[in-house]
Order: C-alpha cells, then sequence, then structure tokens
C-alpha cells in the first residue's frame, strides 16, 4: 500500500490542531470516530513501537502501511490498510468543517 503525502499532512495538521494546540473541536461523531480508531489500532498486532537506541524516545508505526501513529487516525481519508477502519464519512467531516 503506498503512503498518501495528503494524508500523511492531514493527519499530523489534525493531530496538532486538536490535541496539542488546542484550537480546533471535533465534532461528537468525528470524535467517536477518532476513538474507535484509537482503540483499534492501540489493539492491532500491526501497531509497532521503536525505540531511539541510548534514549528514552520512542514512536510507533503501522506495519502495514507504514504510517505515524497517531497521525494516522486523524487522516480523515485515510484507509486502514487491513480493513480495521475505512475512511471518515463525508458528513463527520462537513459537520466538524463547518464548526
Amino acid at each position: 500500500m503506498t503512503i498518501s503525502l495528503k494524508n500523511i499532512k492531514d493527519g499530523w495538521l489534525n493531530h496538532l490542531m486538536i490535541n496539542l494546540l488546542k484550537r480546533r473541536k471535533p465534532s461528537f461523531a468525528l470524535q467517536a470516530h477518532i476513538d474507535k480508531r484509537l482503540g483499534i489500532c492501540l489493539s492491532c498486532p500491526h501497531l509497532r513501537t521503536r525505540h531511539v537506541p541510548k534514549s528514552t524516545m520512542h514512536w510507533q508505526s503501522c506495519k502495514k502501511c507504514g504510517c505515524a501513529f497517531p497521525a494516522m487516525i486523524f487522516a480523515y481519508e485515510k484507509r486502514c490498510p487491513d480493513g480495521r477502519w475505512d475512511v471518515l464519512p463525508e458528513y463527520v467531516i462537513s459537520t466538524n468543517d463547518s464548526e
């Protein structure tokens, strides 16, 4: 599966805006989809953690598609390569954009 640069950009931007900068409050429907994706990914055998040698730093990514976690769960047009979750429905995205 190829990694879309748009999904990478959108995933990190949405993750930053919602969680780190607190600049965007997701709609209830969007938050429900994000939480569902989060739970699925955290329990998935394809989620791997890599550690930086001689450091306490680490990062997580998907073994199937190579996407960084948690950014991948915030990419609205991303689909799980293992079929565990699909792109977000248009009504969820458009509802969130109008808020």
